[in-house]
């Protein structure tokens, strides 16, 4: 099935759903903006969300509820009530089901939780995931342990492209630069700070990147960093490097929250082609952990 040819069809239906957060809005409704039969629709929308429309909706509606908690000194009763919650104690007990916390903690907390929101995706969003710009269904990969040598810093979340992209050209440019240029592969280690898990990220905290190169030999000026051995979802991202966010948005959050079987990692890996990009498409390798030693 070709889906990309439906990407402008689910920007209308997720156009029409934002529009109508504080007013009724149903899954016949955005079936009929997006212009599709109720079943193409719904399957469509089902591959890029992996959710059901009306689980969905109320996301965005919690997402929002949520940001107006951290961002305004309105009543939480006005908020709820706005967005059409008239019973407070479903719709908190809903919210804490989703964010781990109540409304007032969260708003005590003051930051928003990522990857436990639901984010509206533009045109381009909705292109790259149903264009192959993502592998939407990974592979189970059985990975031995290994090694890789290379440099760590810490990043904000929010900032974490632009600033991971400047410590990669440091690692080019350093001390082991012709050992790294022969590589065929360069590696990155994602880990979140502390205890955290992925899935507690704020848009402010702070995870620890390493980039590195496997390598049988120890390098002056490069810290060795473990990758643990297991079973990993192998997803292969290809496109620009700034609709990685989109990746890792669909990742850690539309399908990390559809496997709930699965543990929420504290750590993910990539690795990719030896070569330094500059705005063109790149084939990232992305190993989420489902169960490591």
């Amino acid at each position: 099935m070709d889906y990309l040819k439906y990407s402008k069809n689910i920007k209308k239906a997720v156009d029409y759903i934002e529009k109508n957060l504080k007013n009724e809005v149903t899954y016949a409704g955005a079936a009929k903006a997006a212009g599709m039969s109720k079943d193409n629709f719904w399957r469509v929308f089902k591959k890029i969300f992996k959710d059901t429309v009306t689980n969905y909706i109320r996301g965005r509606r919690m997402t929002l509820i949520a940001r107006r908690l951290v961002r305004t000194k309105d009543p939480i009763s006005r908020i709820f009530t706005e967005y059409g919650y008239e019973s407070h104690e479903a719709i908190t007990r809903a919210f804490k089901r989703r964010f781990k916390m109540t409304p007032v903690e969260y708003r005590r907390k003051g930051e928003d939780l990522y990857f436990l929101e639901v984010h509206k995706l533009k045109g381009g969003d909705i292109k790259h995931l149903l264009g192959d710009g993502l592998t939407l269904e990974p592979r189970k990969v059985k990975i031995k342990r290994f090694g890789i040598y290379g440099v760590t810093g810490m990043v904000l979340y929010k900032n974490a492209l632009p600033d991971s992209i400047k410590m990669l050209k440091g690692f080019f440019s350093g001390r082991a630069r012709k050992k790294v240029l022969s590589a065929d592969k360069i590696y990155a280690l994602v880990r979140a700070d502390g205890r955290r898990k992925i899935s507690d990220f704020f848009e402010t905290s702070r995870i620890e990147v390493t980039y590195g190169i496997k390598s049988g030999e120890k390098f002056n000026g490069l810290k060795r960093k473990n990758i643990p051995g297991g079973v990993y979802a192998h997803f292969l991202h290809k496109g620009k490097p700034d609709l990685l966010n989109t990746s890792y948005d669909y990742i850690f959050g539309n399908w990390l929250r559809a496997k709930k079987k699965f543990k929420d990692p504290r750590f993910f890996f990539e690795s990719a082609e030896n070569r330094m990009h500059s705005g063109n498409s790149i084939n990232v390798n992305i190993f989420v952990p489902l169960n490591t030693a």
